[in-house]
């Protein structure tokens, strides 16, 4: 239960951070190029964090099996 409540506060913040890069693309604070760049970099970070989730819940439902 534990796990699955830090994985998600982690994906929450993960998506806020994107949409605040949205934003400042919007005020023109920064470029379209970077605005790219950064998101496609948090969208690779997210896949990466869900395979994590995923290898460890199979851990912990492997670990109930032979207990």
């Amino acid at each position: 239960m534990c796990i699955k409540k830090v994985n998600l506060i982690s994906i929450l913040k993960l998506i806020e951070f994107i949409l605040q890069i949205q934003i400042f693309y919007r005020l023109k604070m920064i470029e379209e190029v970077t605005v790219i760049k950064l998101t496609n970099y948090f969208i690779h970070l997210l896949v990466i964090f869900t395979k994590i989730n995923r290898i460890i819940i199979a851990i912990g439902k492997a670990k109930k099996k032979t207990v």
